[in-house]
């Protein structure tokens, strides 16, 4: 297995588990009314969210493809990164649509959505961004 592929197998894998806990800890403790009332809630949950970006920021695929000191990048290694931004596109699309139709039709009458949604809609897209990136380097592994 090439060490890219490696590496946006562990970044897909320590994404979902990341992400499980958060909408664990979310649910677990009150979901959106909690969030959105109570800081004791929405601070922890926006750390550990602030943690995941960090921490994806040193073990995720581009970063170490590109930047570590041993880094066996080939040419195919190359453009398969230059794809996998085609994944998160779509992913980001689709992620952005959902909430749009979801919120809209939920929210019609009252004119306005609350403004914990666009908080939640925000960590969201990022978190399938991460997610998206990796699964696009496999994808791209897996066609090439």
């Amino acid at each position: 297995m090439a060490a890219l592929a490696k590496r946006a197998w562990i970044s897909l894998v320590l994404g979902i588990v990341w992400t499980a806990l958060l909408v664990v800890l979310f649910v677990a403790r009150g979901g959106v009314e909690a969030f959105a009332t109570d800081a004791a809630t929405r601070i922890p949950l926006s750390l550990l969210f602030v943690a995941m970006l960090i921490l994806n920021l040193f073990l995720g695929v581009p970063w170490k493809a590109r930047m570590a000191p041993n880094a066996e990048v080939d040419e195919r290694d190359i453009e398969i990164l230059r794809r996998a931004p085609y994944v998160q596109l779509l992913a980001i699309i689709f992620t952005l649509a959902g909430w749009n139709i979801g919120l809209t039709e939920y929210y019609w009458d009252a004119g306005c959505i609350p403004v914990t949604w666009p908080y939640l809609i925000l960590i969201s897209v990022v978190i399938v961004s991460t997610l998206a990136q990796a699964l696009g380097v496999l994808i791209g592994y897996r066609k090439g």
